[in-house]
């Protein structure tokens, strides 16, 4: 099954307004990459809420210090804050204020 690398221009706008929740964990090599394909979300207006495990919240490594990601994270997403605990993360699933998958179409 081929993957497709990009999106024709005329579909790139079901992404306009779409509630991603956008999820890091501890693989600190790949934040690189992961923040890059965040950022064309918001580029395509994706509304981004960040999502962060306590290695992302706590653990300087050498790709880079915990500030410096939850920082990097709050201006690419464009939030002031995110969820970085179980307690704010647990209203996800009864209040559902995300959708619940970005367009088939859609393929970073």
């Amino acid at each position: 099954m081929e993957t497709k690398k990009n999106v024709a221009p005329s579909d790139l706008s079901v992404m306009q307004g779409l509630k991603i929740g956008f999820a890091l964990t501890g693989s600190h090599c790949t934040l690189e990459k992961a923040l890059a394909a965040m950022k064309k979300l918001r580029e395509l207006e994706a509304l981004i809420t960040p999502i962060i495990s306590p290695a992302i919240m706590q653990s300087d490594t050498r790709f880079g210090s915990a500030a410096s990601w939850r920082e990097r994270l709050c201006l690419i997403s464009g939030q002031d804050d995110m969820i970085d605990t179980i307690t704010k993360a647990e209203p996800i699933g009864p209040q559902a204020p995300l959708d619940s998958s970005p367009p088939k179409t859609c393929i970073f």
